[in-house]
Parts: C-alpha cells; structure tokens; sequence
C-alpha cells in the first residue's frame, strides 16, 4: 500500500541535467553491446558484498562483470529501469518485461536473494517504474518515474511519498536511514527527510547528477560533464578525476567506485583520480 498527500500524476521533466543522464535511452533500438552480448541503457549498478562482483542493470537485463565481460543473469531479463544491491546477494530492481514476457507492463518493485538468479514480487506492481533505488539499515528509497515522486518504505511494500519533482538519483547514508541525497533534474543536490515534514533542503555542492555514499558514509558525485567530486565527513567537496562519456550509473564501496557510461563501465580504485576501463561498449 502506498500512502500519498495528494493524487498521483504523472511528471514531465526537460531539463539539461535530466538529458545528461537519458541519453542513449532513445537509442536503445539500434543496440548497445559489451562484446556480442546486448546491454543497452545501464540505470543500476552494485556490488555484491558477498564475493565483490559487479551487477548491472540495464535494457537488457541484469548482468554478472567477471574477468573483463559481462554475462547474462538468467533469472532477471526485464527491462531494468531500476537496480541496488542491498546485501549478500540481495538485490532489488524494477522496470518493464521484456518482449518476450508477459504481465503488467510496470513491474513495480521486486527481490531476489540469490544473486538474481530467482526473483518475488513485492509491491505496486502494476502501478510503479522505479528509476532509482536505494536502500540502508533496513529503509528503502526509490523515485517512481510513474508519479513523479521520491518514495520510501521499511518492508518494500507499504510506501510513504516524501517529495516530488524531478529527481535523477537517490542515494542513503549508512546510519541515516530517515533521510537520503537526491540529485534534481537542474543538477542539484539536496537532503530529504522520511517523514515527509520539511520540504527538500538544498545543500551546498557542485553540479551533481549521480550521487553514492561508501559504506563509511564518504559520498562521490558526478557532475554533467563527468567531472568527479568527493566529500569526507561532512566537509567540503574536491574535485576528483573525470569519467568519460555520457554517464548513466554510479556506484561506490569503500574498496571501489564504478561508473557506467554510454562508452563502458569503469572502475576507480584511488578515490577516483584515475579510471580504468572494466568493459567497453561497442
């Protein structure tokens, strides 16, 4: 059940910042691939603390990064629109079925706890296209493309609405599971509270686009040109290196930061200096 302050509606969002992170989804017809095997658009990237493997989400389903290239996870080939990793091979993901496979063409939000290889539905199926999720110490945030509204829940399944407006990543620090960090389709970054009781409070950065906190609570943000961004402890934000190509995911671990870009998925291991290429997109 989701509890809402007023009528869903759906939202409309034209704005420079929001195009930055788009881009490539129109193009997704004409095929996006790593090696011979077909991504298309990636919208989640995570870790899984259980072996330290990357997982994608993407147009073409969820994929394993293992020796430089990415497999297929056969239990999950929906059109992922949303994807984390929440812990040891728990994940959660939502989006559109594929061609080939039939129900609601919103799937709402869904779990699997080994690893994607099966996977139970949760809630607002039917009804919800998470295009951002995140989840800490047991809270779960995710921005409904559908309503246009930044949601969260404690079981997945009953929903608070907290915010809407145009809204490009979410990301929760750990030991703050009341509040999260969204980015704004105008690129900036602010602060908002479960409770829903004060309106977003906007917070001194640059322009940011895609946000995570590692598990000692340090956040990395992403700028519209690619430019990285880092702060520690609540302090100022450095800038970093530069990620190349439009960018699409983030994600950061206290060992590693990924990005997913329309050019390949790349990997920092020094705070972001320096970027190596995991898997290029051809």
């Amino acid at each position: 059940m989701m509890r809402a302050r007023s009528t869903l509606r759906a939202a409309g969002v034209t704005t420079v910042a929001l195009a930055v992170v788009a881009t490539g989804c129109a193009a997704d017809q004409e095929g996006v691939a790593a090696g011979d095997v077909y991504v298309g658009h990636v919208h989640g990237i995570g870790v899984d603390p259980a072996d330290g493997a990357l997982y994608v989400g993407a147009h073409g389903g969820l994929f394993r990064l293992a020796d430089g290239e990415l497999s297929p996870v056969s239990g999950w080939t929906s059109d992922t629109m949303g994807f984390t990793v929440v812990g040891a091979g728990t994940f959660l993901a939502s989006g559109h079925p594929a061609p080939d496979q039939d129900g609601p063409g919103l799937l709402g939000l869904n779990r699997s706890t080994d690893a994607g290889e099966s996977w139970s539905e949760v809630s607002l199926v039917g009804e919800a296209d998470f295009h951002s999720l995140d989840a800490v110490d047991g809270a779960i945030w995710g921005y409904d493309s559908v309503s246009g509204r930044l949601l969260t829940s404690a079981d997945g399944k009953d929903w608070a609405s907290v915010t809407e407006g145009a809204i490009l990543d979410v990301a929760v620090q750990p030991g703050r599971p009341d509040e999260a960090l969204a980015t704004t389709g105008e690129g900036r970054l602010v602060r908002v509270s479960s409770d829903g009781s004060t309106a977003p409070e906007p917070l001194e950065s640059p322009p940011l686009v895609l946000v995570d906190a590692t598990e000692s609570g340090e956040l990395v943000g992403l700028g519209p040109d690619g430019a990285v961004h880092v702060q520690a402890n609540g302090g100022r934000w450095e800038p970093a290196g530069e990620v190349p190509g439009g960018l699409q995911a983030l994600t950061a671990t206290d060992d590693a930061w990924y990005a997913a870009t329309d050019t390949g998925i790349y990997v920092s291991s020094d705070r972001g200096e320096k970027w190596e290429t995991a898997v290029r997109f051809s």
